[in-house]
């Protein structure tokens, strides 16, 4: 599942970036249309005014309110991204640590006689009660 986290990590920077570009574009929008503010047209005006300005104008709003958009959009993203990578982290690690890995579950395999054999000391105390006479005990005097 490391492929699943490592795809949520590469969509998570993709949004980040998208999200900075975006945020970079509507402030240079914005620092345009403070340095630059449209002419008043008034009514005296409106009928000699080449309108073209004016349509620029709606388009550079447009521009701005878009990148917006997609900045705010980017930014949810890359937050929803980083929820999803840090549960499926989570997922793997819950999951690693409820089911052994198959080479542990070998070792478990070959553990497992070994540890229901008698320990080796018992064995030894066992031969030296069998070989040693019942009235008289391992050192002791005769």
């Amino acid at each position: 599942m490391d492929s699943r986290v490592t795809m949520l990590q590469r969509n998570r920077r993709l949004l980040f970036w998208t999200a900075v570009v975006a945020t970079m574009l509507a402030l240079a929008l914005l620092a345009a249309d403070l340095a630059f503010p449209p002419e008043a047209l008034t009514y005296a005006t409106a009928s000699n005014a080449d309108l073209s300005a004016f349509q620029m104008r709606d388009f550079q709003l447009l521009m701005l309110v878009t990148a917006l958009v997609v900045s705010v959009a980017a930014f949810a993203g890359a937050g929803i991204a980083a929820l999803g990578a840090w549960m499926a982290r989570r997922k793997d690690k819950d999951m690693e640590e409820q089911v052994p890995s198959p080479p542990i579950r070998r070792r478990r395999r070959k553990a497992e006689p070994a540890l229901a054999r008698e320990p080796a000391n018992e064995r030894i105390a066992a031969l030296r009660a069998v070989i040693a006479p019942a009235d008289q005990a391992p050192g002791a005097k005769a």
